[in-house]
């Protein structure tokens, strides 16, 4: 047998993962917004001189949201441009994973080994 399978028989099973509440990047955006840590940004604003203004002082207090750029200068695609996605939330970061937000810190560590 090869290292490659020795490994693989040897190594234990996969636990199972929680369900996550999202199937793509959309959905997660509602729940986000759902609980007020996604910011909304309408104001027109030019990608590569302000975005990553906005973001650094925006960020400068660790409950900053999830910024959401939906008004970009010279952009004719529609497009928006997400910051700070997780940033210092644990309350983000559960929902990006597929756990419950309201557990506490040390909880949502614990899952998270496990």
């Amino acid at each position: 047998m090869d290292a490659e399978t020795t490994r693989n028989r040897t190594s234990p099973a996969p636990q199972s993962r929680p369900a996550l509440g999202w199937h793509d990047l959309r959905e997660w955006l509602a729940l986000v917004e759902k609980i007020g840590e996604l910011k909304r940004i309408a104001a027109p604003v030019d990608p590569i001189e302000e975005i990553g203004a906005v973001t650094l002082l925006a960020t400068r207090d660790y409950t900053s949201p999830a910024l959401m750029f939906d008004n970009l200068e010279g952009d004719t695609t529609g497009s928006h441009i997400l910051t700070n996605m997780l940033g210092s939330s644990k309350e983000r970061y559960a929902l990006a994973v597929g756990l419950d937000p309201s557990l506490s810190t040390r909880q949502m560590i614990d899952a998270t080994r496990s």
